[in-house]
């Protein structure tokens, strides 16, 4: 057996295209892609990741809502916005952005989030589905493909 390289450049850059040009499908469809980030915290590293994905996601034709909930934002915020936006059509994935606020865990708050919405497979669902080798098998409506 060979060695073969692999190259992330290439990687990152094909699911960058194929990202792309689902949502340029579901924007012609009339269903035009969004991701929220759920932000509760003051973090600068953390801001400077936030924006970075807002920017892949514009680049990507993906509209990308910041959901700043403040630094000092009580679990049952967090959770209620969480299941206020994996209730919400209009949104098709979630990032609940870490670290959180004193007293918020993610393992409390994770399973809040949809899993089929879940992008970072924060939700028990989705970790167990990765531990398992089974692929996500949801379109960004949320239907079974």
């Amino acid at each position: 057996m060979s060695a073969r390289v692999l190259s992330g450049k290439e990687l990152a850059a094909s699911i960058r295209t194929e990202a792309a040009e689902r949502a340029a499908a579901l924007a012609a469809d009339g269903r035009p892609p969004k991701l929220a980030v759920v932000v509760a915290t003051a973090d600068e590293s953390s801001a400077w990741y936030v924006r970075s994905i807002a920017r892949a996601a514009e680049k990507a034709g993906i509209a990308c809502d910041i959901v700043d909930l403040g630094a000092e934002a009580a679990p049952g915020l967090i959770r209620d916005r969480l299941t206020a936006l994996s209730a919400d059509d209009a949104v098709h994935g979630i990032i609940l952005q870490t670290p959180l606020p004193q007293g918020a865990k993610l393992e409390d708050l994770a399973g809040a989030i949809a899993f089929e919405k879940d992008v970072d497979g924060a939700n028990p669902l989705s970790l167990g589905r990765l531990a398992a080798g089974l692929r996500h098998n949801f379109d960004f409506e949320g239907r079974w493909r």
